[in-house]
């Protein structure tokens, strides 16, 4: 075990509901409706709701055969290909920072797509920005 302060990275153990929503990209709606149906587990620390690695690695490689079979549906789709991405994964992909990145976009060398207050990147984009850049 990895303790704070000694010069090393904390190894996390548990999770709260919203940043296990962010790590199983799914949102915090379904979080809720997973944890108020038993499909996955969590413990409760004073107010706050702890979602262990255990519990979410338990969910994720859940037997299709054993009822619920969400486990095995994100499993799923989280093989599908990836269609858009956001700004902060292209600017890593890429190697760029956000400067360059709206600079991108707003020139129309790199298409994005804006979905209420967020932007997406799609594959089609993005793969037309890299063909032409080589």
């Amino acid at each position: 075990m990895v303790y704070p302060g000694d010069g090393q990275a904390v190894t996390r153990l548990a999770y709260s509901p919203d940043e296990a929503a962010e790590l199983l990209g799914i949102s915090r709606e379904l979080i809720n409706d997973l944890l108020r149906t038993g499909d996955l587990r969590s413990v409760t620390a004073g107010r706050r709701r702890l979602i262990s690695k255990i519990a979410l690695s338990e969910y994720l490689h859940d037997d299709p055969g054993s009822g619920s079979g969400q486990g095995s549906l994100i499993q799923e789709i989280a093989a599908l290909p990836r269609l858009a991405y956001s700004p902060e994964e292209v600017m890593i992909v890429l190697g760029i920072g956000k400067t360059m990145f709206f600079d991108l976009t707003a020139s129309g060398e790199l298409g994005s797509v804006k979905h209420g207050g967020r932007r997406f990147v799609s594959r089609a984009h993005l793969d037309a920005f890299l063909e032409d850049e080589s």
